[in-house]
């Protein structure tokens, strides 16, 4: 059985023009925990919403809202609100926001907020709250005496390090990253993506990595998906996508990376994401392919597996 499995996921917003399509018919089988799924794409793609409706924090406009995520034999889309806040939410799966670094409430020191559940749950002194604060802080690399520092007197790295250590405090299977090292220079870049690399080797943590980065996703991700148009546009193992990509789309991305050795130079991936309120019939990337012909522009590709565990959607492997 797989890890996590997503079947046919919808999510769409409600707009004055009309349903935006954020993830549209999104399927994709995780099989092993302990690995690191990267999802990349474009801003726009559809990346933070995917996000958002695997831990069901959905905002209010959201007009659609269906399909299946089974995780641990249970279907997530199925379990009643109060379900999946006691079972899953934090317990299960838990979330590193975007932005999240600038989350903290500035007149409350540290460690209460990454232990905020724990005091508000079952009865926990607030001393017992404390050492744990500690301790989890200490798991991501930081000193003690952080948690009784307020937010201001953090630097970008350690208010980083902090929400992680929030997403940890319940031993969670699964732990949701979106776009981590954002906001932070290259060097606390490096620092945070060691520290989730420890977590996974260490702990045995299951990690989804959402990034636009694609150097950051070859560092730590196992499987690498693809997004493009609120659609899946490639899967497979990370060393496949990565150096043998079959579909245009991430043969686009992969080109536009600069590279240190060789003369190649970096490719421009010309033309805009398409309106995700009147999406094109036919493939999302139809615009800006340089491979497209007829069937791109009418139907849907199909989703065909072009190598061992590698799978692409798109045409020109329909034959």
């Amino acid at each position: 059985m797989a890890f996590m499995e997503i079947k046919d996921l919808h999510l769409y917003y409600e707009t004055t023009r009309g349903p935006l399509r954020a993830v549209e018919g999104f399927s994709l089988s995780f099989q092993e925990e302990g690995k690191t799924l990267g999802i990349i794409g474009e801003s726009g793609s559809g990346k933070t919403s995917l996000s958002l409706a695997i831990m069901r924090s959905i905002p209010g406009n959201v007009s659609t809202y269906q399909g299946s995520i089974l995780f641990e034999g249970r279907d997530l889309m199925r379990l009643s609100a109060a379900e999946f806040r006691k079972d899953i939410r934090w317990k299960k799966i838990s979330m590193v926001f975007q932005g999240a670094m600038n989350s903290f409430n500035p007149v409350i020191q540290v460690g209460r907020q990454v232990v905020e559940r724990l005091l508000s749950g079952d009865g926990i002194s607030p001393r017992k709250a404390g050492r744990e604060a500690e301790s989890l802080l200490e798991t991501v690399g930081l000193s003690r005496d952080v948690a009784y520092r307020y937010p201001h007197e953090l630097s970008g790295g350690m208010k980083q390090r902090a929400p992680i250590a929030m997403a940890l405090y319940l031993k969670p299977r699964l732990i949701v990253l979106d776009e981590p090292t954002s906001a932070l220079d290259v060097s606390i870049q490096a620092q945070i993506m060691n520290l989730l690399k420890q977590l996974k080797w260490n702990l045995g943590i299951s990690m989804i990595l959402i990034t636009h980065d694609i150097a950051l996703a070859s560092d730590i991700c196992d499987y690498i998906a693809v997004i493009h148009g609120a659609k899946l546009m490639e899967y497979g193992p990370a060393e496949n996508i990565l150096i043998n990509p079959q579909g245009p789309y991430t043969q686009k991305l992969l080109a536009s990376i600069p590279r240190l050795h060789g003369d190649t130079r970096p490719q421009f991936l010309s033309g805009a994401p398409c309106d995700l309120v009147s999406p094109p019939p036919g493939c999302r990337f139809q615009s800006r392919c340089p491979s497209v012909f007829e069937p791109c522009r009418e139907k849907e590709p199909p989703w065909l597996e072009v190598a061992p565990a590698h799978w692409t959607g798109c045409w020109l492997y329909a034959k």
